[in-house]
């Protein structure tokens, strides 16, 4: 029994880790967008300068957001996974006698 509980407790602190984890990537991409969008607002009034901070600031949360989602499907994966794994380990059920 009490090995049930470990692995219970287990997935609890890897679903929790998962879940702060993408809260984490969510705040950091956003805000890597918003600094973004104020530099471009900002360059805006000269073309060169707006040229330049599209290109400098583009590809920072294009680049953030997919290795955010190669991360949280990773992460998923993997909590999958490990919540399946008592029931490989534990085998079929036992047949109930009559």
């Amino acid at each position: 029994m009490s090995a049930l509980v470990t692995e219970h407790f287990v997935l609890q602190g890897t679903s929790s880790s998962t879940v702060s984890e993408s809260g984490s990537r969510v705040s950091i991409y956003l805000s890597a967008l918003s600094s973004g969008l104020v530099a471009i607002g900002f360059a805006a009034a000269i073309a060169l300068a707006l040229a330049l901070a599209i290109h400098a600031a583009a590809p920072v949360p294009v680049v953030a957001g997919l290795a955010g989602e190669v991360l949280l499907l990773t992460l998923s994966l993997l909590y999958e996974h490990l919540r399946l794994a008592p029931a490989v380990l534990s085998g079929p059920a036992p047949a109930a006698d009559q």
